[in-house]
């Protein structure tokens, strides 16, 4: 990896590379080995509690377009179809895409989805989301305020989001894994940090819960 990389290009080239076995992640228990059931319930808890929170939230019966950012392999978009949901997914990682492409359209063959493969920060759309996703995606942004202030002109309703605790002994152990093996960037929050962050950007009406090793913040606009 070419240390002139920005970090926006590290974090591409860390799922492209890892797509596959990230969305393994996913998989039903009963297919998962004795030693990946144990590292889904010491380590990945906080991942498996938003999913269904996520999917809780959006089950609103006034959300009918999701705009799901840095959407992956598609599992949750998986869900808003299920609810009949129109969907846009947007992610850098082809990989990522390609799987989500894959699995939604054999799912939902008619389901209302698109897949964009972009930087957020560069996209424009002709349309206003009713509710927006942004799940393990602060983890990997520098600007967390430049990226919230355009999801004002994007997004109508709510901001569902997750931001990884910097107060975590298990994330400062991920901090360490990331930096020095996959090159990859990180950045975590605090609670006080993220109630600047809510409020310089423009946001009065939020709350933020504590979802093991990270906050679970919702938005309403």
């Amino acid at each position: 990896m070419s240390l002139q990389q920005s970090d926006s290009e590290k974090v591409k080239s860390t799922f492209e590379s890892y797509a596959k076995r990230f969305d393994q992640i996913y998989e039903s228990a009963e297919h998962k080995s004795p030693l990946s059931r144990w590292i889904d319930n010491r380590f990945r808890k906080s991942m498996y509690m938003r999913f269904q929170e996520t999917t809780l939230n959006l089950s609103a019966d006034d959300i009918q377009s999701v705009l799901d950012v840095g959407c992956g392999s598609g599992r949750y978009c998986i869900e808003y179809l299920r609810m009949g949901k129109k969907v846009v997914g947007v992610d850098m990682a082809s990989e990522m895409l390609k799987i989500a492409e894959q699995v939604c359209r054999r799912e939902f063959p008619d389901g209302q989805i698109k897949f964009i493969c972009a930087n957020y920060l560069d996209c424009q759309f002709d349309e206003k989301f009713d509710a927006v996703v942004l799940m393990g995606l602060f983890d990997y942004v520098d600007d967390p305020g430049r990226l919230l202030t355009k999801l004002k002109g994007d997004v109508s309703k709510y901001i569902f989001a997750s931001f990884p605790r910097s107060d975590n002994f298990l994330n400062a152990i991920r901090k360490f894994r990331y930096r020095y093996f996959k090159k990859c960037p990180l950045y975590y929050h605090s609670r006080r940090g993220l109630e600047l962050l809510m409020r310089a950007s423009g946001f009065n009406n939020y709350d933020i819960a504590e979802n093991d090793r990270e906050f679970y913040v919702k938005v309403i606009l």
